[in-house]
């Protein structure tokens, strides 16, 4: 380690490993813990009864799943290294995270150091490299990044970005002001490289540019640009940044996609400010109270007012700052610009969720370095001799005590569903999500009157969820118990209520209980109930969640044997959303009533559907028509 002597390199690596193992033992306390949402999405892309162990089955999972527009398949990938067939252990998938947290805790103090030896000397470079790695490792706010499986996509993009400023640093240092053409090919490679690992693990990664952008201009910023790293800048960190800027801005891209949500572009827009805001208060205050992953009672400003206003001013007061003081304070500037520029894509018009915690899993590096380097410039006021070793054995040591012990807690509330699904549902009594959860919960662990009795309270306080009554619904019928509400009774008043995420779960499991003999439902109530739906309030902003439930209508007109219901769901299903699946489920139903000249048209309207799509390579071509071609000798057979 550059300038320092045996017995200090020996102390600070003693410190840090002590670092990673209190660390790893922290999170290990959430291990036992269960898969949640998204991980049945994206995990469960590995079902089907076949292990995905060759090409063509990592082809179908790489496929499936809710992953973004990008389809993230460096992180999907990853989770081959666990397990291959679902379903599964989360385990597994749990260790891999917790290391793969502790490999990003080894780059942020490799870059810390890089950074802090410009602005230090090297012993008090590596204790604040040290302190800045510890406390970004133990913030308790990773927990949720960390021990929720498919998370790892946010995990994996921190890692590939820090990883692309690391490099970037190390060649930047070694090059001095005026690096030559080898220097500049080493950073366009790694450039490439790390955007695109990052990117195809979570879309976020495409950041690494700006990022870049903010250490050039602020700790890097003491080194004059030659002519040649000036071109180098402008091609590949100012050109990029601001295409993102511009993506992101680009108000009526995104003004269309927000018909899937419960709140315009104009209400996030306002709302995201006090959401950055309030990051930063659980960011500075270590609270876990309130953290988890329902946050769907987070309120939403659909007008100008006083919390909107006030954030709004302070973001903006702190990105003057920053800018203005990047020369004289680079670590404080870089750590203020840093943590805004990590939120640029999902704080701001991409119609995501208003709040998610693991959004700050990599921005919060840059809080911990305000934090850790405020401390030490604020020591520095009183004594211009500050010892970093005694300082970084006092401070460091109680702060990363206090953030790993509640970490631990927080962890343990993690392992098991019994313990943090009610500590959700009380926490967020205004969550429609933690109450169906925790009904869901209460009713897997057969208390199901306690279950009905609890979807009733949250009916009284959420009276616009109709996934609510279709939960007592599902819940009654599967224990014999009565509902409170029945489906017919909320038919009479449908366009009062609205569309949410329960909906669609909530009958599925009606129409499985019915299908598996679990269920005594009458089918046609449940039919009724579906079509009735068409009736909900803005409900034709939900396009693609009603044609999701035609689906569920079309399988149990297929069990009841009645092929002509099944085919007026499946083809008001393929009007509504025309994809190779909805044609697909149509050509089964010619296939049940055999009309194989019927088959035969729509399977040619899947592989043009393929074609267009640019998925129709020849083997799926000639799979095709192989079918097409049995199809044909049956027609002909049954003539």
């Amino acid at each position: 380690m550059d300038g320092l002597t045996f017995k200090q390199q020996a102390l600070l690596s003693v410190a840090f490993m002590l670092v990673l193992v209190t660390v790893g033992f922290a999170f290990k306390a959430g291990l036992p813990g269960a898969f949640m949402l998204d991980d049945f999405d994206n995990l469960g892309a590995m079902s089907g009864g076949v292990d995905v162990n060759d090409a063509s089955s990592v082809k179908s999972y790489l496929d499936k799943g809710k992953a973004g527009p990008l389809g993230r398949p460096i992180a999907k990938l990853s989770f081959l290294l666990d397990d291959n067939a679902w379903p599964s252990e989360p385990a597994g998938y749990k260790k891999t995270n917790i290391l793969i947290h502790l490999l990003i805790g080894v780059v942020i103090f490799s870059l810390g150091r890089r950074l802090f030896l410009l602005l230090t000397p090297a012993i008090t470079a590596n204790w604040l490299s040290l302190g800045v790695a510890a406390l970004w490792l133990a913030h308790p706010m990773q927990v949720s990044t960390v021990l929720y499986p498919v998370q790892r996509m946010s995990q994996l993009a921190a890692l590939f970005v820090l990883l692309g400023v690391f490099l970037h640093v190390v060649v930047r240092m070694r090059s001095g002001e005026r690096p030559g053409l080898t220097a500049l090919l080493l950073m366009s490679v790694s450039w490439v490289i790390c955007t695109a690992l990052a990117a195809f693990s979570k879309e976020n990664g495409v950041l690494l540019p700006v990022l870049l952008l903010v250490v050039e201009l602020t700790v890097l910023s003491r080194f004059q640009s030659g002519k040649l790293l000036l071109w180098w800048k402008i091609l590949f960190l100012y050109l990029p940044t601001i295409v993102i800027v511009a993506y992101v801005f680009n108000l009526p891209r995104w003004a269309d996609s927000y018909t899937i949500r419960t709140f315009s572009m104009y209400d996030r827009l306002l709302t995201q400010p006090v959401v950055l805001l309030d990051y930063l208060g659980s960011i500075f205050s270590w609270q876990v109270s309130g953290l988890g992953l329902f946050q769907d009672d987070f309120n939403i400003y659909r007008s100008i007012r006083p919390p909107v206003v006030f954030s709004f001013l302070i973001i903006v007061g702190l990105l003057v700052h920053a800018i203005s003081v990047r020369r004289k304070y680079p670590a404080i500037s870089l750590g203020i610009l840093w943590y805004f520029a990590g939120h640029l894509l999902e704080s701001t018009t991409i119609p995501l969720e208003i709040y998610f915690e693991h959004r700050n899993y990599l921005p919060l590096v840059g809080p911990v370095i305000v934090i850790v380097w405020g401390v030490y410039a604020l020591l520095r006021r009183f004594s211009q001799d500050v010892d970093m070793t005694r300082f970084s054995g006092i401070f460091i040591p109680i702060l990363f005590a206090i953030s790993t012990s509640i970490t631990w807690g927080y962890a343990g509330e993690w392992s098991e569903l019994r313990r943090i699904i009610p500590i959700w549902a009380v926490e967020h009594p205004d969550s429609p999500r933690a109450q169906r959860t925790y009904a869901h919960f209460l009713a897997a662990s057969a208390m199901p009157r306690e279950a009905l009795f609890s979807l009733e309270e949250s009916y009284a306080r959420f009276p616009f969820d109709i996934s609510i009554p279709v939960m007592m619904t599902d819940i009654a019928c599967r224990y014999g118990e009565k509902s409170p509400v029945a489906l017919s009774d909320v038919l009479d008043n449908v366009d009062h209520h609205r569309w949410t995420d329960g909906l669609r779960p909530a009958l599925d499991s009606i129409v499985q209980g019915i299908m598996e003999g679990r269920c005594g439902l009458n089918p046609g109530e449940v039919h009724e109930f579906i079509w009735a739906m068409f009736d909900l309030h803005e409900g034709e902003r939900h396009r693609a969640s009603m044609a999701s439930i035609l689906v569920l209508d079309g399988n149990l007109h297929m069990w009841e044997r009645d092929a002509n219901s099944a085919l007026r769901s499946y083809q008001t299903v393929d009007q509504m959303l025309p994809s190779v699946d909805s044609i697909l489920r149509i050509a089964g139903v010619f296939v049940a009533v055999g009309d194989y000249p019927k088959v035969i048209e729509a399977l040619n309207i899947a592989m043009e559907r393929e074609r267009q799509a640019g998925r129709l390579t020849n083997k799926l071509r000639d799979e095709y028509l192989l079918k097409i071609e049995r199809y044909k000798a049956l027609a002909h057979a049954a003539r």
